[in-house]
């Protein structure tokens, strides 16, 4: 089922590389505009707006609300869908409306507690593709359009320094595929970047650079504050792949 849509999203690499002038993305001025009641980018009414289905939202709201989830005291980038029967669903070529409603319902509960995760609402958006409810897909897809283009706003990922970020590392599965890209099985950590390799393509691109520096975080409160890793010095550091374990 999750192939039935993504032609919707797919960004051409040529694209993005072609950028320059990417988004910094700067945490303490996420935290600062996102707390002041009296800014655009108040995440209570962000969010709620967002919840709400609203399909005004700018690039730059999307961006305060994704980067800005990480900084809520109950934002974990641990979490995951774990309700198994859905997921078995899922992944069936097709399923009758009866399956459907309960993968909706499932996934409908998950995302009211982890809003921005894109692999489920992706899957949402199928299923209500599925059940032929139109309104509610438009909101869907709006939104995870509004949520991708924030990101790629971000950087390029050819370098460390141009590194997309996202919040944590499913996320930078779902935007290689979004980008074209096909995963070319090995990993690498380059703090506080993952760098994942590529199958051969048209614009010899042998990998690219996600910055996961949320995702440290949430391990290190998660672990008691212990620091998971030191940064890394791009310009002196050879690169080491290994395979994703």
């Amino acid at each position: 089922m999750k192939a039935i849509l993504f032609s919707l999203f797919l960004l051409p690499a040529a694209g993005l590389f072609a950028q320059n002038d990417f988004i910094h993305v700067d945490y303490e001025q996420i935290g600062q505009a996102i707390s002041d009641s009296n800014s655009v980018y108040y995440y209570p009414r962000l969010l709620e707006l967002y919840k709400s289905g609203d399909t005004t939202l700018t690039t730059l709201d999307y961006f305060h609300l994704y980067y800005g989830a990480t900084l809520q005291d109950d934002w974990s980038s641990m979490q995951r869908f774990e309700d198994e029967e859905a997921r078995r669903i899922l992944r069936k070529t097709s399923a009758d409306p009866e399956e459907l409603q309960m993968v909706k319902k499932a996934l409908e509960e998950y995302l009211a507690q982890a809003p921005f995760d894109l692999d489920q609402i992706y899957d949402l958006m199928v299923v209500t593709d599925q059940l032929g409810q139109t309104e509610e897909f438009e909101v869907h897809l709006k939104h995870i359009q509004g949520l991708l283009a924030a990101i790629m706003e971000t950087g390029d990922g050819l370098t460390g320094e141009t590194a997309i970020h996202v919040n944590k590392v499913p996320d930078e599965y779902f935007v290689l595929n979004i980008i074209g890209f096909a995963y070319g099985g090995e990993q690498a950590l380059f703090y506080p970047c993952d760098y994942l390799s590529v199958k051969k393509n048209e614009y010899d691109v042998e990998g690219l650079y996600f910055n996961v520096q949320q995702h440290f975080k949430s391990l290190e409160k998660i672990l008691g504050n212990i620091k998971v890793e030191t940064p890394i010095d791009y310009s002196k550091e050879k690169k080491k792949k290994g395979k994703k374990n």
